[in-house]
């Protein structure tokens, strides 16, 4: 049985991504399994593969933070509205019809650099899933 039945939508469009390497591969960092990730951190050491290392744990990062966006706007989708909706309710507007399923444009601005190009389904399972207006 699913753990939570909210994320069986976006959990096919993540299988791209490799968490179990991601998982690995940070856990050995944070805990110094190696030498090389010792020797990571300490810049007084010339390491050959040094870029690769650091483009690798950029690329991890990305990953984590995918995984959690995506789970974010299934579970609590509200953190990533617009505040449009809010602001006309405080000054005592009408809010515009539809606000309330704006995203905010920085999250939108993410969704299409980072978001896309790593995991094209992700955007039409969220629109689907939780009905905010995403572009892309």
């Amino acid at each position: 049985m699913d753990a939570a039945p909210e994320l069986s939508a976006v959990r096919p469009c993540l299988g791209a991504l490799d968490y179990a390497g991601v998982r690995e591969r940070c856990n050995d960092q944070t805990h110094h399994n190696f030498l090389d990730h010792l020797l990571l951190n300490d810049g007084k050491v010339y390491l050959k593969n040094r870029a690769e290392w650091i483009a690798q744990l950029g690329s991890d990062t990305l990953d984590i933070v995918i995984l959690h966006l995506a789970y974010s706007f299934c579970l609590s989708g509200h953190h990533m509205m617009s505040s449009d909706y809010m602001d006309a309710l405080e000054v005592g507007m009408t809010p515009e019809h539809g606000s309330e399923d704006w995203v905010a444009p920085y999250v939108q601005a993410f969704l299409a650099e980072r978001v896309v190009p790593r995991c094209p389904g992700l955007i039409e399972a969220l629109r689907k899933e939780t009905g905010m207006e995403l572009e892309g």
